[in-house]
């Protein structure tokens, strides 16, 4: 019998990873429920620290006055994020 583990909120780190700039922009997250994405990011060291650096950038752009400046920024630091998405996967 092969039992699987459970994950925090119910989502994979991949999920979350897919969906977490997402998440960060107060965009839509669907299919995902926010509290399932909150509930992992709370419990999943990785994700919740990952989380935290993409919130420390955002805020460090934001004070400099970049993010307004610079439309092509926030795209940046998707294509980022997702390559860090996909290096995990592999």
């Amino acid at each position: 019998m092969i039992f699987k583990r459970k994950r925090p909120g119910g989502l994979s780190c991949r999920d979350v990873g897919k969906n977490l700039q997402s998440y960060l922009d107060r965009e839509t997250v669907e299919p995902l429920s926010v509290s399932q994405l909150e509930q992992h990011l709370e419990l999943c060291r990785q994700c919740g620290l990952e989380a935290e650096v993409y919130r420390s950038i955002k805020e460090s752009l934001a004070r400099a006055g970049r993010a307004q400046d610079d439309a092509g920024s926030l795209d940046r630091l998707r294509a980022f994020g997702q390559k860090l998405v996909e290096e995990d996967s592999t």
